[in-house]
């Protein structure tokens, strides 16, 4: 399925409500394979899904996969900012995949924030909260001379 049609068919099933199915979509993409920084917008998605669909363990665990291509892509980009410059003038920023922006990262720690208070586990849920609250402070420091 290409990828805009498969898009079409997440967001289909995600705004009617089907949160289940939606996520199974995106997780069919993702497989059941190792850590694979390829699949971070399949991972978002599917992660979101399942909090809505109130399975919050499930919803947690894909954010907490989000975080370690979060941790992959920080760690790769020094090494790789020249290089993605390059192959974006060449060929086509298409071809760099989904690497996500600050408030995909920021979003990350909310949910799962509100995924352990849903859970009751209050003390995790006040260490993602100051995540989120880090990544966007460390966000304002990076954007600010355009805000």
């Amino acid at each position: 399925m290409s990828a805009k049609k498969k898009l079409s068919a997440f967001n289909t099933l995600y705004s009617s409500g089907q949160y289940l199915d939606a996520a199974s979509l995106e997780l069919q993409e993702k497989g059941d394979g190792e850590f694979n920084q390829s699949y971070l917008l399949q991972m978002l998605q599917a992660g979101a899904a399942l909090r809505y669909a109130r399975k919050y363990p499930q919803s947690t665990e894909l954010f907490d996969e989000c975080e370690a291509v979060i941790k992959y892509f920080n760690e790769q980009l020094f090494i790789s900012d020249a290089g993605s410059a390059i192959v974006s003038v060449l060929v086509n920023d298409a071809s760099l995949g989904f690497r996500g922006a600050e408030y995909d990262w920021v979003m990350v720690n909310t949910y799962k924030a509100l995924n352990f208070w849903k859970m009751g586990k209050n003390d995790l849920a006040r260490i993602e909260f100051n995540r989120a609250l880090d990544r966007q402070r460390r966000a304002k420091e990076r954007f600010a001379q355009e805000i």
